[in-house]
């Protein structure tokens, strides 16, 4: 869907802008970890559980019992998720290694399980990542219940509020993101898009009202009004909750897009998405911090390196992981595999 390709783009650009303007104006970017590139995680979130739920539309009808579908589904994550996660942790730990590093903090990056031990996350952008791999654990249950349509889907994510909200009031001035009790907090993102997949299920494309050549524009419309108004302080994680939950209604309200230049520079933002996300950290301290020069000079090989090593990653990492697990899938499923759809990923959410 050309809708789905650019709320993914607006969510991987949110949280490059949100980095790329702390490095130009330091002190003077006010809003740095607290509004864009949360912004872009919370629609990371309301994508990846809306993708995941399609996806596992197609891997139920086709696997051979319901144990084959679910193995298929966790494979097809992991082959999906580890691959590109683990080479930028291999990264760090050869070129930059943080001081007071030890074993342990690097076993929890490369397993990605920060948030359950404790452990400091190597790259910053790490710390959404094992939100969304706990998360998979719930996904195919939460598929279960949303293939039924909106009702259920919407018991779905009032469950998830009425976990969160006590959590959310009892730590108030606890970053619980990096905690075991993040996906709680975050729960209700990850279910505005489950309600939107069971809406879509329920009332299907002839319900939708509006045309699609709009939705770029009141997307954007919403991160702005809810984003400013809404997320300037974030030690009260349950003010981010009404972003997800108004994009997760929005979605079924609009017609796909029609074919355009938005929509194909979305689709390519959206392919190489997982990789701007993970990566753009470690290029912007290489084209700021260790290349010397003007802004300009620093911009342009920000520029370069934005073009050059994410497709790089996508070609020689996260595809060849994709195109493994879908095999491996196929043969524990017991069907042939076949080729989903490249922005078909639980995030690789996207963090500030």
């Amino acid at each position: 869907m050309n809708n789905l390709d650019v709320l993914r783009a607006v969510a991987v650009l949110c949280v490059l802008l949100d980095h790329l303007l702390w490095r130009i104006l330091a002190d003077d970017w006010h809003y740095v970890e607290q509004v864009l590139g949360r912004t872009g995680v919370l629609l990371f979130f309301v994508h990846t559980a809306l993708v995941l739920m399609r996806s596992s539309q197609g891997l139920y009808a086709t696997a051979d019992g319901t144990a084959g579908w679910v193995k298929a589904f966790y494979v097809r994550r992991w082959f999906r998720i580890y691959p590109l996660s683990i080479a930028v942790v291999a990264f760090i730990v050869v070129t930059a290694l943080p001081a007071g590093t030890t074993r342990g903090m690097i076993a929890a990056n490369v397993l990605l399980i920060q948030n359950l031990v404790g452990s400091p996350n190597l790259e910053s952008v790490l710390w959404t990542l094992p939100i969304e791999i706990q998360m998979y654990v719930l996904l195919p249950l939460c598929f279960l219940f949303a293939r039924r349509g909106a009702r259920p889907a919407f018991g779905l994510f009032l469950a998830a509020v009425l976990v969160g909200i006590p959590i959310c009031l009892t730590h108030p001035k606890q970053e619980l993101s990096i905690t075991p009790l993040a996906l709680a907090i975050f729960g209700p993102c990850f279910m505005s898009g489950v309600l939107a997949y069971g809406i879509l299920s329920s009332a299907g494309a002839q319900r939708r009202r509006f045309d699609g050549k709009w939705w770029p524009l009141i997307l954007l419309a919403a991160v702005a009004v809810f984003s400013l108004a809404l997320q300037p302080a974030w030690n009260s994680p349950i003010r981010g909750w009404p972003l997800p939950l108004t994009v997760g209604l929005m979605i079924p309200l609009f017609s796909d897009m029609p074919s355009s230049f938005l929509s194909k520079a979305a689709k390519v933002v959206a392919k190489y998405s997982y990789s701007i996300y993970l990566l753009h950290v470690p290029l912007l301290i290489i084209a700021f911090v260790k290349t010397p020069g003007s802004l300009a000079v620093h911009l342009a090989v920000f520029g370069v390196l934005m073009i050059v090593v994410p497709y790089l990653a996508y070609r020689f990492i996260e595809d060849p992981g994709i195109r493994i697990g879908q095999r491996i899938a196929g043969v524990i499923s017991r069907r042939a595999p076949a080729r989903a759809p490249d922005q078909d990923i639980g995030l690789a959410t996207g963090a500030s």
